[in-house]
């Protein structure tokens, strides 16, 4: 969408702090724009990939208004995918986020699942939090939801 920006700069280079920065953007409500530099690009996605999801959209923009330009669009688990594999990158790149929530909501059943599958492997607070992270859902809502689950209440 084209109707709100939220200009980020650069990310930082290390990952925890890169992964910090983007889960204090994940809420933003726009559009998302990044320099990034090419040794760094792989890694950024694969961050962002995991802290904002891999199915949020996305762009890869190469060489802005040069002879090279170049532009790969798709998720940002595709994209992490592509760049893990494609070697050595040259230019000047900017990496273009969609908005949170763009994707259809997920299926109660399909959430139901995922609880199911997250607190077989870590207490129902963490499950909570990995699945709002997932899906997008809010977490205290995936927490009663689990705590429901739990009672064998599946409304």
């Amino acid at each position: 969408p084209n109707d709100a920006f939220f200009f980020a700069g650069f990310l930082p280079s290390k990952d925890k702090a890169r992964r910090d920065r983007l889960a204090e953007l994940a809420g933003v409500p726009a559009t998302l724009l990044f320099f990034e530099s090419p040794h760094r690009i792989a890694a950024t996605l694969v961050s962002a990939a995991d802290v904002l999801g891999d199915s949020r959209p996305a762009c890869v923009c190469r060489e802005l208004t040069k002879t090279f330009e170049e532009f790969r669009r798709g998720t940002l688990g595709e994209l992490a995918a592509h760049y893990a594999q494609a070697g050595a990158v040259k230019g000047e790149i900017v990496l273009v986020i969609g908005p949170p929530g763009e994707a259809a909501a997920p299926e109660a059943e399909d959430v139901d699942r995922l609880l199911a599958q997250l607190v077989k492997d870590m207490p129902a607070g963490k499950a909570a939090t990995e699945a709002a992270r997932q899906t997008g859902l809010p977490r205290r809502d995936l927490y009663q939801r689990l705590l429901d689950l739990k009672d064998g209440d599946a409304r």
